[in-house]
């Protein structure tokens, strides 16, 4: 390669460097704040910032009966219900408010749960997003889908923050419970 070639060639890289450089500083220019993160205390690593954990998921009826995951083994009680790789369906529901939903942390992290019905030939979908969750916490949902159907707060989560099967914490949402309003 000849003295032109390697000029051009140190030309183009810096040309790129210089670009990637503006990118990166317009980004911050812009008001980024990837280097915050909300925290509930300084000991806490609950965040909003996506961390993927190991979670459980189960489904209780107004029986008492469970389908889901527990301690890694396949239950299903619930009549109708199927149980598939962390999704769980229950067919023909009578009332399908009488259903609990229930995420148990086996590893720290943050979770994505979508749950849906069918109220009046409509369908209403609730989102939880990004929810940060530790190891030994149970979050269990509730949903008045009747609210939810009109733009109420329909959902309720209960969380129990220390294993005891005791809800020390409630939050009430509309159809989208996001992490910030988790962590107020």
């Amino acid at each position: 390669m000849n003295q032109k070639g390697i000029s051009i060639i140190i030309i183009i890289l810096i040309i790129i460097g210089l670009l990637a450089a503006g990118g990166v500083f317009y980004y911050f220019l812009k008001g980024s704040n990837i280097f915050s993160e909300k925290k509930s205390d300084k000991s806490s690593k609950i965040s909003c910032i996506y961390k993927k954990g190991e979670y459980e998921m189960r489904a209780y009826d107004s029986e008492g009966r469970a389908t889901g995951l527990f301690d890694g083994k396949v239950r299903q009680e619930i009549p109708r219900s199927v149980y598939d790789n962390g999704n769980i369906t229950i067919f023909n529901q009578a009332d399908p408010n009488s259903y609990t939903y229930e995420i148990f942390c086996k590893k720290d992290g943050n979770y994505q749960f979508a749950k849906s019905s069918v109220v009046n030939s409509k369908e209403t979908i609730f989102n939880a997003v990004n929810i940060p969750i530790s190891a030994g916490q149970a979050h269990r949902y509730k949903f008045d889908w009747n609210a939810l159907a009109r733009g109420e707060k329909g959902a309720t989560l209960m969380v129990d923050a220390d294993g005891d099967s005791k809800f020390e914490k409630t939050i009430t949402s509309d159809t989208e419970l996001i992490c910030e309003e988790f962590l107020d």
